[in-house]
């Protein structure tokens, strides 16, 4: 109910995409004729074409994080967000290792020396620093919910 039946039609869309395609770096046509046509002139792109096209590359490429990124950065458009994205969803799937080595690298070798960035954490620590945070959240949740569960249970 957090998302609206419009964005959840465009994701279907999405995978109606994939599903018309043999690979997943074969769809990027189809996606930008109904992104720029919509968009206007010199459009920027939204958030939900981003998500769309990343989990149509997500479902094209079943998660494989090399063949997902690749085509992700060569679809035009906003690449670098919807690489992230796909790459998020990749990498939780199948873990960081199935990134190349030489990739993160390359993407730490960049942020150390990128004085723009708001984060000089490598890819790992950024990793780490998300899984903490998730499991301090998950057990705040799962605290609140043993606490509703008893005063449940004290008031019957």
């Amino acid at each position: 109910k957090l998302v609206p039946a419009q964005i959840w039609l465009e994701i279907e869309e999405g995978l109606n995409v994939a599903n018309r395609h043999e690979r997943a770096i074969d769809m990027w046509q189809t996606f930008n004729t109904v992104y720029i046509n919509t968009a206007g002139f010199n459009p920027l792109s939204k958030a939900h074409e981003i998500v769309t096209k990343a989990v149509a590359i997500f479902y094209k490429t079943r998660g494989h994080t090399r063949e997902g990124l690749i085509a992700a950065v060569n679809f035009g458009r906003d690449t670098d967000c919807l690489s992230a994205i796909v790459g998020g969803l990749c990498g939780a799937l199948t873990g960081m290792e199935s990134i190349p080595a030489e990739w993160v690298e390359t993407v730490d070798r960049a942020t150390s020396k990128n004085r723009h960035t708001v984060s000089n954490l490598s890819l790992k620590e950024t990793a780490i620093g998300l899984n903490d945070a998730l499991r301090s959240e998950l057990t705040k949740q799962q605290d609140r919910i043993r606490y509703w569960n008893q005063t449940d249970e004290n008031t019957v």
